[in-house]
């Protein structure tokens, strides 16, 4: 799990947030190794959540990919190893299916040890920037950072990577698993009127 912001003009990744940059909407973002499948949520706050949102986001994402076992890693941020605490001891109650979970942590100062989820942050990023700056030329307008449609348009970028991205053997189960839920192969900029 990693984190990705969005300021009041841009959409940036952890290492190119500005110190004392304003930041407006928290991005919590997850890959699964095996699948590739990614998972972007807009989140109140960094870490833990009085609503518990992002633990039972987090949850539903782990009992969607239907592993019997897991290994769920992070880097050492405190904020995001108590929402990891919180969102394991919940997975062990809920999904009945699930015989084994645990948690790994990032080897300090090592970068790569952590790499998936990093590049997936990156994605997200870009993708997320891309949509934004397409809708904007669609609708003729900014859309601030604030706006709650930005908020689905996280979810969508995610859901994008996961149905879109190239036929590559390794993502074809995350590819099957989204595309089962999905109702149309018609790809479509945001805003666009696909009615007749």
């Amino acid at each position: 799990m990693d984190y990705l912001y969005l300021t009041k003009s841009r959409v940036v990744d952890r290492e190119a947030l500005l110190a004392g940059e304003e930041v407006e909407m928290k991005v919590l973002v997850a890959k699964d190794s095996e699948s590739t499948a990614i998972f972007a949520h807009a989140v109140m706050a960094k870490g833990y959540d009085e609503e518990g949102y992002a633990v039972t986001r987090n949850v539903e994402d782990i009992a969607w990919l239907g592993h019997t076992k897991m290994i769920v890693k992070s880097d050492n941020e405190p904020a995001i190893l108590k929402l990891l605490k919180d969102a394991l001891k919940t997975a062990r109650v809920e999904i009945t299916e699930l015989e084994q979970i645990q948690d790994e942590q990032a080897v300090k100062y090592d970068s790569k040890n952590n790499g998936d989820v990093e590049k997936a942050a990156k994605q997200v990023t870009k993708l997320l920037r891309t949509l934004k700056i397409c809708l904007e030329k669609r609708v003729g307008k900014k859309i601030p950072t604030s706006h709650p449609l930005l908020t689905w348009l996280v979810e969508h970028s995610a859901w994008l990577l996961n149905t879109r991205a190239g036929g590559t053997s390794r993502n074809e189960l995350a590819r099957k698993k989204a595309l089962a839920t999905s109702t149309s192969n018609m790809l479509v900029c945001t805003g666009v009127c696909i009615c007749d």
